[in-house]
């Protein structure tokens, strides 16, 4: 879900910049979305090692885990509701039934204070809803080389915009700005009208400051059945792919050959030195938070893009998740050493090691609400200078496993 971040807000907005082809093995990058030619200095190494699960959450008991989410709730984007317009709240996100469900309701609050753009204490205003919603965000930051997975029922009435989404920025505390802006959209639902839906993925970035690349797939309305589908996203070093139920929907490579005959999309380990590239600037590579929600479109023009709830269009909705999975491709091969301090809050929050031998020669220090897994599939040493700290809430998981490095295996604590 597009979005811009300001000084805890989120702002949102949609640029006009999509990707120009189907996909194939063959795909052409966004409007201006890749920089000038480069050529590589060394090749690409290529990591296909299994996976290792770093996340889980399947929404048991009868709340959400708050060590795992934050909740959101206000106005948090599109402070002028240009193209969205819900208050947020706590009554909106619910755990029962082994399922997270997020409630939009039709109910009025009138005279309802909230923070502006500016997210200053004297520019908060009074505005009245129609409506409330709900939205969650992981408070882990999740890395590059991993898949991201969730079960989902996703709804269809009229006027709704449910998403799956991953967000990371850098703010610039002088100017209350974010420098720099990524955001994979693992899908996004426009419910325009009963007949008009159109389910989207999406890439886009802002890199400098300035420039914004927007990479956006519309799949017409497939997976809008009132069904509970698996999305499935893998995020490497050299490609993004999309899957439904397994299905390869959707491949977009970060690589791309300078051949002038076509642009042929190159993966990891074709990717030779001394060769020229183009390199796709909407491909994230920071860590990233996952989040979940629905907003509610608003406008006053029936042909507009975005169009709000009917009169008569039946509430409450919901977006209902069964569990979301994280795994990292980590290495199970080699021997590592970790000789640098650990902080979670500092890193990403939840952390996998994997090698054959993986030796801790350093002081960790693990907070609530945060966890951190080593695993070899040979030893785990503890050598001079090691130290560990794990608060109350915290997780410090190590274990050994011989088959960690079976080919295709997806290793599961």
């Amino acid at each position: 879900m597009k979005t811009y971040i300001k000084l805890g807000s989120i702002v949102f907005f949609l640029l006009n910049t999509f990707c120009l082809n189907a996909f194939s093995q063959i795909e052409k990058l966004c409007d201006n979305g890749y920089s000038p030619i480069e050529t590589v200095t060394q090749s690409m190494p290529c990591d296909y090692n299994p996976y290792m699960i770093i996340f889980e959450d399947n929404f048991d008991g009868n709340s959400l885990d708050e060590s795992k989410w934050d909740i959101l709730g206000g106005v948090i984007r599109d402070f002028d509701f240009e193209m969205t317009k819900a208050f947020l709240t706590r009554d909106n996100v619910v755990v029962e039934d082994g399922l997270l469900k997020l409630i939009t309701k039709r109910e009025n609050l009138t005279n309802v204070l909230h923070y502006t753009e500016t997210w200053e204490e004297e520019d908060m205003v009074y505005d009245d809803f129609e409506f409330t919603s709900g939205e969650i965000i992981s408070k882990a930051r999740f890395p590059i080389n991993g898949r991201f997975e969730a079960r989902i029922k996703i709804p269809s009435t009229q006027g709704l915009w449910p998403a799956f989404w991953m967000f990371h920025g850098i703010l610039d505390s002088e100017t209350g700005d974010y420098t720099e802006y990524s955001e994979i959209d693992i899908f996004e639902v426009l419910n325009r009208t009963n007949t008009d839906k159109e389910y989207t993925t999406n890439i886009w970035h802002v890199y400098n400051g300035e420039d914004r690349i927007d990479c956006q797939r519309n799949h017409g309305n497939a997976f809008i059945d009132g069904n509970f589908h698996i999305f499935t996203l893998t995020w490497d070093e050299d490609k993004i792919e999309y899957y439904v139920d397994s299905t390869l929907i959707r491949r977009t490579p970060y690589y791309t050959s300078m051949s002038r005959a076509s642009r042929i999309a190159r993966y990891c380990g074709q990717i030779n030195q001394g060769i020229g590239y183009y390199k796709t600037k909407a491909f994230p590579r920071e860590a990233m938070h996952i989040l979940f929600g629905i907003a509610v479109m608003h406008t006053d023009t029936i042909g507009s893009y975005y169009i709000t709830p009917y009169p008569t269009t039946p509430f409450p909705a919901q977006m209902e998740v069964d569990y979301v999975r994280v795994y990292q491709r980590k290495s199970c091969t080699d021997t590592v050493t970790v000789n640098n301090d650990i902080d979670t809050t500092e890193n990403i929050s939840y952390q996998s090691i994997t090698g054959n031998i993986v030796n801790m020669t350093c002081a960790i220090n693990i907070p609530t609400g945060y966890s951190l897994r080593v695993k070899a599939s040979n030893k785990i040493t503890f050598g001079n200078g090691f130290s560990l700290h794990v608060a109350d809430g915290a997780v410090f998981h190590a274990s050994t496993d011989a088959n960690l490095c079976n080919s295709g295996r997806v290793a599961a604590e």
